[in-house]
């Protein structure tokens, strides 16, 4: 919770600090007194309750930066924690206790776009750690603990190269 908490309080940080910055500044001024251009393609109801107002432009620069990067990785992790839950409900020998949340908190610090990097190393990452397991350890099942954690620390460290040289560069916010 502290990191979803974190997460959103910094991109209210940000959308403060923007704010200050372009009220601090004549030439900058207008761009917190303006709504959002007829030519942008928005869905009515939103162009006419939210972006039409004086703060319209505003809030859809602030959104666009600082909003929607937080919100499509929490959406992503939500999801990842969903399937989760329904593989523990289906294969609870998957998962020790609070392997689910984990699962959320490390795709949540993973963050979009690397949560894709993270998903891809994620369940190659159980067969290795399997295979490991089974030869070192002698262990028959694998949970998904340490694959998690692997899979989040090397998303952390090199996830915008590898959306780099896969080519997903669209992916970017």
């Amino acid at each position: 919770m502290a990191a979803v908490i974190f997460s959103l309080a910094y991109a209210a940080l940000l959308t403060l600090a923007q704010y200050r910055v372009w009220a601090g500044s004549e030439f900058s001024r207008p761009f917190i007194n303006s709504p959002v251009a007829e030519v942008v393609p928005l869905p009515e109801i939103l162009r006419q309750y939210v972006f039409s107002s004086k703060l319209g432009y505003f809030l859809f620069y602030s959104f666009g930066r600082f909003w929607l990067g937080p919100l499509i990785s929490l959406l992503a992790a939500a999801a990842f924690y969903i399937f989760l839950r329904s593989l523990k409900k289906y294969q609870e020998r998957f998962f020790e206790d609070g392997e689910t949340e984990l699962g959320f908190l490390a795709a949540l610090i993973a963050g979009w776009p690397a949560f894709i990097v993270f998903l891809l190393l994620v369940f190659p990452g159980v067969v290795l750690v399997a295979i490991y397991r089974r030869l070192f350890t002698g262990e028959m099942y694998t949970t998904l603990g340490w694959p998690l954690v692997l899979a989040a620390l090397a998303s952390l460290l090199w996830g915008k190269s590898l959306i780099i040289a896969l080519g997903l560069r669209v992916l970017f916010i």
